[in-house]
């Protein structure tokens, strides 16, 4: 779907050992559709669990959202308000 480089890990509590920011997983959108269902229901009060695309199923710490990431950086930058509106 994209030429993005990927590893596959058979284990991947296993082969974490590092602090990890973001996980994303690929496949087929039949695949992440039920992967995504599994997540919620498994993970969901842990983590934010979202499509970013049909094909990519996406992992991050709870409370993590761009919008609100660019928001504080555009106000540091006196530009405070600008993405309001824009991003939804």
């Amino acid at each position: 779907v994209c030429r993005m480089e990927y590893k596959e890990v058979p284990d991947l509590a296993a082969y974490v050992t590092f602090p990890v920011v973001k996980l994303m997983a690929c496949g087929a959108p039949e695949q992440i559709l039920a992967l995504e269902k599994q997540a919620r229901e498994a993970i969901g009060s842990r983590v934010d669990v979202f499509r970013s695309e049909d094909f990519y199923l996406e992992f991050v710490a709870k409370g993590i959202d761009k919008a609100a990431t660019l928001e504080v950086l555009l106000y540091s930058m006196g530009q405070h308000g600008r993405l309001r509106g824009q991003l939804q």
